[in-house]
């Protein structure tokens, strides 16, 4: 999962211009959600992404123990974030569930 998250940081330490953030989060792994955390706020931290609007997927919310927006919020220390849009959608991407709302917040928030 390390990996994967400084291979998605240097690209957009590449790409200028970023006018929203989504980040996907499987809301079942309470294991690594304190890697995720670290990484978004690391990520948050770029100057070229200063105040964009932020979407989080909360992923799998159709299987048992799967953590609430509540306790995702809490888990990731988002009301950390004073001087950014941000928000959290409860979705199941296999099925479809949540996706276009989360879709439709950030285009929104964009324009």
């Amino acid at each position: 999962m390390g990996a994967i998250f400084t291979k998605i940081t240097s690209f957009w330490a590449q790409n200028v211009n970023s006018q929203g953030i989504i980040f996907v989060v499987d809301s079942c792994d309470q294991e690594r959600i304190e890697e995720a955390k670290e990484q978004l706020h690391k990520t948050l931290e770029d100057e070229e992404l200063k105040g964009v609007p932020l979407m989080i997927y909360a992923n799998k919310q159709d299987l048992p123990g799967a953590m609430s927006v509540e306790q995702m919020t809490e888990q990731l220390s988002l009301r950390e974030l004073k001087t950014r849009k941000w928000m959290i959608q409860p979705c199941t991407a296999t099925k479809g569930d949540g996706i276009y709302e989360g879709l439709d917040w950030i285009s929104q928030t964009i324009h």
